[in-house]
């Protein structure tokens, strides 16, 4: 399943499994549904207007499409916690596949809306899966379990304050899922402590026209 980096891979190229089409995944389902109208697989205008939707897609679901091939690759790491869950789509995805999995976030959309706007969950209108409440430093708590980071925000230092607290609380494992550089998501000190980490995987997934997701997954030991 190994890809070269640069070869032209996203959604719209994605050929959906068995499993896929048996999995509870309205995300992917309408994603797919999409790129059937217009243009069809691989197509330059689907990709086009795939790009167009994304913002009300992630806003309604999550950053990344969850699909069977990287959804099996994290649910090899379980038991596992995921910090900046979100909505929790991710975490009910992983659930569907057998993975234990905890999620957090400093704002859950859930909760009651904080009167301080800084402190509200602009991002995600609903929750999929329960998703406690937890900053970065949850991720010390859980260090037998591997840390899962889906698209930390871009030029924040929350991912890498997650993996400090994680690391230095006996961590072995973490996950990242998103376009690997800073501008997209983290900040330029999460990349440097990745390159410190064994490298255990690193691929690229099928996600968003015009971006190149990655799933990168370290040994922290």
């Amino acid at each position: 399943m190994k890809q070269d980096a640069d070869s032209p891979i996203d959604i719209t190229t994605y050929e959906p499994t068995t499993f896929d089409e048996g999995m509870n995944n309205p995300m992917l389902a309408e994603v797919l549904e999409l790129i059937g109208r217009f243009g069809g697989h691989g197509s330059e205008k689907a990709r086009t207007f795939l790009s167009f939707e994304r913002d009300s897609l992630t806003g309604q679901y999550a950053f990344s499409i969850p699909t069977a091939e990287t959804l099996q690759i994290v649910t090899r790491y379980s038991p596992i916690v995921e910090i900046g869950a979100g909505s929790g789509y991710w975490a009910m995805c992983l659930a569907a596949c057998g993975a234990d999995i905890i999620a957090y976030d400093r704002y859950p959309p859930g909760e009651a809306a904080p009167t301080a706007i800084s402190e509200r969950n602009w991002h995600f209108r609903r929750s999929w899966y329960k998703v406690n409440k937890g900053d970065e430093l949850t991720a010390a708590t859980y260090s037998g379990r591997s840390l899962l980071l889906c698209w930390p925000p871009p030029e924040n230092p929350m991912g890498v304050r997650a993996l400090d607290a994680y690391i230095k609380a006996g961590g072995h494992t973490v996950i990242v899922i998103g376009e690997m550089r800073p501008l997209s998501m983290g900040d330029i000190n999460l990349y440097d402590r990745l390159k410190a980490l064994t490298l255990i995987d690193r691929r690229r997934i099928h996600g968003w026209p015009g971006m190149t997701e990655e799933i990168v997954i370290c040994s922290c030991r």
